[in-house]
Order: structure tokens, then C-alpha cells, then sequence
């Protein structure tokens, strides 16, 4: 889903090469955080466990996500920080 933002994006190709790699690495290290929390919540809090995997680290991940792919599409506007 976030490639496909990127790529859908009208922002030159040169910000998406760079772009790309550098947040699928950052999901990916965060969905590692978020399977490193599931086990030790399983461990730790096991009735907690179903709404944490299917609700909670969701949201924080999808969140994520937008919030990086927002920054970056601010900054390939040519006059995001303008109003009319």
C-alpha cells in the first residue's frame, strides 16, 4: 500500500527511488518493534494479546505509514507551506 502511494504520487522519480527503500525499511523495522510487543505481550498479558494484533499495533502501523508518506508528499508540493 505505501508503494503504491509513493508511486501514484506526482513527484519526480528521483524522490521516489530514494523515498521508497528508505520507508519500506522504516516499516519494516517497525513491524519487527510490533512482533517483538506481540510476543511479549502473549507472554505477559495473554488475554490482551487478539485485540493488540488485530486493532492496536494496526493502527500504529498504518498510522505510521500515513504519517510518513504525508511528510513526504508536504515536501514534494512546491508550495505546500503557502495559503491563497
Amino acid at each position: 500500500m505505501f508503494t503504491c502511494f509513493v508511486i501514484a504520487f506526482p513527484a519526480s522519480w528521483k524522490s521516489k527511488l530514494w523515498f521508497l527503500p528508505m520507508g519500506i525499511l522504516a516499516i519494516h523495522v517497525l513491524n519487527m518493534v510490533r512482533v517483538i510487543l506481540l510476543i511479549l505481550n502473549f507472554y505477559f498479558f495473554n488475554s490482551s494479546f487478539d485485540f493488540n494484533h488485530k486493532y492496536t499495533f494496526n493502527f500504529v502501523v498504518y498510522g505510521f505509514m500515513l504519517l510518513v508518506w504525508l511528510y513526504w508528499a508536504k515536501k514534494q508540493l512546491p508550495n505546500a507551506g503557502q495559503t491563497a
